[in-house]
């Protein structure tokens, strides 16, 4: 007889299962035992944030929407789809999931077995996405800092670029 989940959890521990669909379940290959991480992603205005939730999570047990089964299959004649996740949390995490997943969208990552390090992951906006990858991307010579300039009564800041490593404007013969 199996033991109960209760029985799993050691002190100050929770088990929590959250939703999933078949890309947060990973295409159906995650197993109780894995370990994840956890990303919260919200929509603020006309752009989106990517949040780092959680790290290091454990995987207790995968949930299967039983409706999906074939008629008359067992369970080791074909994998059903995931619809839940059962995860290993401290209750203050349980808090930030459950208003994560009422406020925006988890997704979930796969960590390595022997992956156990906390990363640092800051927060991204998709307002940035494309001028980090055109900074990363650029040649010394040729990258650029946006100079936003207000005060002039309108409603959008005039927009000017300086280029990096130039000792004065217009002193190094290059076009702005």
């Amino acid at each position: 007889m199996r033991e109960p989940l209760a029985a799993q959890l050691g002190p100050g521990k929770r088990a929590l299962t959250i939703h999933v669909d078949q890309v947060n379940a990973l295409a159906g290959q995650l197993n109780t035992g894995d370990r994840i991480d956890l990303f919260y992603t919200m929509n603020q205005q006309a752009a989106a944030l990517l949040i780092p939730l959680l790290q290091d999570v454990q995987v207790l047990a995968t949930g299967a929407d039983r409706s999906t089964w074939e008629v008359g299959a067992s369970e080791s004649d074909t994998r059903p789809e995931f619809d839940s996740l059962t995860l290993l949390v401290t209750a203050e995490e349980a808090a930030r999931v459950v208003l994560a997943e009422q406020t925006g969208r988890i997704t979930v990552l796969l960590r390595a077995v022997a992956d156990g390090a906390q990363v640092e992951v800051r927060t991204h906006d998709s307002r940035q996405l494309m001028r980090v990858t055109e900074t990363r991307t650029a040649p010394a010579s040729r990258r650029r800092i946006e100079l936003l300039t207000g005060g002039n009564g309108g409603i959008e800041p005039s927009r000017s670029w300086l280029a990096i490593g130039n000792k004065a404007a217009g002193t190094s013969g290059e076009e702005m």
